[in-house]
């Protein structure tokens, strides 16, 4: 492998490539940015990203590598001419050439020319937007170069077509050209100036100074003015606010203090007049935040008196359970307390009703025993029972009765063998 050599010379948007045989090519835009190389084995589009290695390039024109004729015949025509040619003396033509593809007429293609063209066109077209309209500018350049080289081909070759499409890039690159043109700044050129100008320019600038002065100062005392005004109608429109708030808290904060506050900073700031809009808007900033102050007082009176009715109600749920309770209670004792007299009626009547058996039984147990001793004295009468009674005609039997016993009055009723 032998030596290569390569250089480029040139400026920002402008380089000229130096090979080993001399001037090899030139290159227009920027390095990194999209570029157009123009060069003996064709043109170039390309671009890459700085810092990365990452490029990207694409041959839009130049000598295309030499095919065959037979490459774009069918097999059977190509294997045909073949054998023609090698039957026939090699200063003989074939006898039956074989014809073009297609009749002859192929569709031509399109010039890569007209293509770079127009590709440079858009790019100067995007660029001359942008502060690097200059580059832009190289660029309209290159695709004018480049379309008018790609018709010039066209119309002498007739091997390539895109009339139209060579018309339309010189139209873009021209139009963007002009507008790259009117976006470059201008550059200023300084021309050296007599004493007598430096002068008068010295008087008309002193003179424009003092004019600014003035104007500057009109504008800051007007400035003043309309702050004041500002500050006076805000102050104006906070006092009117915290008269509302004053009147509507009246007896609703839960620290009065707070309430005479705001009515101090009212009076206060109604007394104010000064040239300083500062001052304004100190008293305004007061008012606030006594008005702050006073809303917080407002709702949390309302968080009180919440609070406060919160409680009255729950004291009187329980008052209202506690004298619930008392009366189930106190019903709970008088129904014991009636319980246990009707339980001590129950057992004295009880006791009574014993003690009067008792009594009768002991009366009649006398009475039979009276009535024994006397039957047993004076010879009276005995029944053994009630049939004895009924038999002899006496029944029924009272107390005092001859044969009268407590054994024949089973329910002691006073009366036996009734």
């Amino acid at each position: 492998m032998g030596w290569r050599f390569r250089k480029s010379i040139g400026g920002k948007y402008f380089r000229v490539n130096i090979g080993k045989r001399g001037i090899t090519g030139v290159t227009f835009g920027k390095r990194g940015a999209p570029h157009v190389t123009v060069g003996k084995n064709g043109t170039r589009v390309g671009s890459s990203i700085p810092g990365t290695g990452i490029y990207y390039t694409h041959k839009v024109s130049g000598a295309a590598p030499h095919r065959a004729d037979t490459a774009r015949l069918p097999i059977g025509n190509a294997k045909q001419m073949h054998m023609q040619t090698a039957m026939l003396p090699p200063s003989m033509p074939p006898a039956n050439p074989v014809p073009p593809v297609n009749g002859g007429n192929r569709r031509l293609p399109v010039s890569r020319l007209v293509v770079a063209s127009l590709i440079l066109g858009l790019f100067a077209l995007i660029f001359v937007f942008t502060p690097a309209a200059a580059f832009g500018v190289i660029l309209a350049l290159a695709s004018i170069i480049l379309g008018v080289i790609g018709m010039i081909v066209i119309v002498v070759r007739k091997e390539r077509r895109g009339t139209l499409a060579g018309f339309l890039a010189i139209a873009l690159a021209c139009a963007s050209l002009v507008v790259g043109v009117t976006n470059v700044p201008e550059e200023s050129t300084s021309q050296p100036q007599s004493t007598e100008s430096s002068a008068a320019a010295s008087a008309e600038a002193s003179k424009s100074a003092e004019a600014q002065q003035s104007a500057a100062a009109s504008a800051s005392a007007a400035a003043s003015t309309a702050a004041i005004a500002s500050a006076q109608d805000s102050l104006s429109s906070t006092i009117t606010q915290a008269k509302a708030l004053l009147d509507l808290s009246n007896n609703n904060v839960a620290d009065q203090s707070t309430w005479q506050t705001l009515s101090d900073a009212i009076d206060t700031a109604g007394a104010i007049d000064s040239k300083n809009p500062d001052d304004y808007t100190n008293e305004m900033l007061d008012i606030q935040s006594a008005m702050d102050a006073v809303t917080t007082s407002v709702e949390q009176k309302k968080k009180d008196d919440a609070a406060a009715a919160q409680k009255a109600a729950a004291d009187k749920k329980a008052a209202e359970e506690a004298a619930v309770k008392k009366a189930v209670a106190d019903k709970a004792a008088a129904d014991a307390a009636a319980q246990k007299a009707a339980q001590d009626r129950a057992a004295r009547d009880s006791a009574a009703r014993k003690a009067a058996q008792d009594r009768a039984v002991a009366d009649r147990a006398a009475r039979e025993k009276a009535q024994q001793q006397k039957a047993s004295q004076g010879g009276s009468v005995y029944y053994p029972n009630c049939a004895a009674v009924r038999a002899a005609g006496k029944a029924p039997l009272h107390p005092g009765d001859p044969g009268y016993r407590s054994k024949l009055d089973r329910d002691h009723d006073g009366l036996a063998c009734e």
